[in-house]
């Protein structure tokens, strides 16, 4: 069976292809940018609308946190960025000032990238990874809900981390992975 195929029916992506579908990202012209944006999207399970519309201004690199600003009903909620999260983050908003409100990712203009932009970006990056062409922006946040919960973290946590107001939002993620279910027996 193809990764396509498999992915089709499994119907969200692993941390493994997140990391494919960033490495494609990465060797475009924008590639920085796009792969940053795939890496941040996922890593804090935003829609493609909180992603865009991300601020230098709601990034702490001092602090190593960013402040991600929920839409439709969900809790907003700051949450820590890891060390290689604040070197891409730096890189790509170089000679901006903290007080700075303008995009993190914008076009190359300047100006802000529309959702359809991001549908276009992760769907050819999806298509270079091997992925086909179906990956679409709001698989990023599925991925990071699994892949959550498939670490062992708490539903609970989980719930808050998403930003999720009712547990019920949350508890689709928690289809396991085979992996999960081979150490049910472990008892080394």
């Amino acid at each position: 069976m193809s990764d396509e195929a498999f992915f089709l029916t499994r119907g969200y992506l692993t941390e493994l292809e997140v990391d494919r579908l960033a490495a494609a990202a990465a060797s475009t012209r924008h590639g920085l940018r796009d792969a940053a944006l795939i890496r941040i999207a996922f890593l804090h399970a935003l829609r493609v609308s909180e992603a865009i519309d991300l601020r230098l201004g709601q990034i702490d690199f001092a602090g190593k946190t960013i402040f991600c600003r929920r839409l439709k009903g969900s809790d907003s909620n700051l949450h820590p960025l890891n060390e290689h999260e604040v070197q891409m983050l730096k890189a790509l908003t170089q000679g901006r000032t903290l007080q700075d409100t303008s995009l993190i990712f914008a076009k190359s203009t300047g100006g802000p990238l529309t959702r359809r932009a991001v549908w276009k970006i992760i769907r050819a990056a999806g298509v270079r990874a091997g992925l086909g062409g179906r990956i679409h922006p709001h698989m990023l946040k599925h991925a990071a809900g699994y892949s959550l919960i498939n670490r062992g973290q708490d539903l609970r946590l989980v719930q808050a981390y998403m930003g999720h107001r009712q547990v019920m939002n949350t508890v689709r993620y928690t289809a396991v992975d085979a992996d999960r279910f081979r150490r049910i027996w472990d008892r080394g």
